[in-house]
């Protein structure tokens, strides 16, 4: 079989002439048009600049709420004043919107089998793993 290669022959020209011609045919036949969710919503982390964005938002969120968790927690007057109260509030709010949303991405992000290495690109899968 070395010899086959030594003689400049390609691995199409090995299976055209080992396999049946239709082999390479098959194989391609048998792959499935990618769906919506595949298309346009399902996130690669290795690819997308969306991720690694999405990434740094949520590191910059944690950041500030260990600063202002302890600061709140600990200032009994920033509780008592209306204006404050307020803005401390709107901030939570927001806080909570980007956790809310980090749980959506979480859902359309891709999940890498440890086994077979494969991404997985079935909604039912990616949310089992994130379960477990």
């Amino acid at each position: 079989m070395k010899d086959f290669f030594k003689e400049g022959n390609t691995k199409h020209d090995f299976l055209n002439k080992y396999f049946d011609p239709s082999f390479n045919r098959k194989k391609l036949d048998d792959k499935k048009k990618k769906t919506i969710f595949e298309t346009y919503i399902l996130i690669d982390p290795d690819k997308s600049k969306f991720y690694g964005f999405w990434q740094f938002i949520m590191l910059i969120s944690c950041l500030a709420e260990f600063l202002m968790i302890p600061y709140v927690t600990g200032c009994k007057d920033i509780a008592l004043t209306t204006d404050k109260n307020q803005e401390i509030f709107y901030y939570n709010v927001s806080v909570d919107f980007i956790w809310l949303c980090n749980i959506m991405v979480c859902f359309v992000t891709s999940h890498r089998d440890p086994v077979d290495l494969v991404i997985s690109p079935n909604p039912k899968t990616i949310a089992i793993s994130y379960i477990k």
